[in-house]
């Protein structure tokens, strides 16, 4: 998890297993979609599985890149913290959906 990647064409599926073993859907990811910035950002795991579902072409980004590229690049840190806090509020709707009412 020392990397992202920035999809450039194609579709990829997000999943992740339950507890139980089952796979769970994340989401889908298109052109200008980031992966694994988790990782990249915190040092820790793979959150998720990522596979492409339809041919797909990433551009791979070192660590080191990124945070260079922050420093200089307003684009890429705007879509990275917007990427970032849609998947927060998905997840916050998805752990709501979930609770059961007192």
């Amino acid at each position: 998890a020392n990397r992202l990647y920035w999809v450039i064409d194609g579709v990829l599926k997000s999943s992740a297993r339950s507890p139980d073993g089952e796979e769970r859907i994340l989401g889908l990811l298109g052109p200008g979609a980031i992966i694994g910035e988790l990782g990249m950002l915190d040092h820790g795991p793979c959150s998720a599985t990522v596979q492409a579902i339809r041919p797909s072409e990433l551009c791979f980004v070192s660590r080191e890149r990124v945070r260079s590229l922050f420093l200089t690049d307003q684009v890429l840190l705007k879509q990275l913290l917007d990427t970032l806090v849609c998947r927060l509020r998905r997840a916050d709707e998805e752990i709501a959906a979930s609770l059961q009412p007192i």
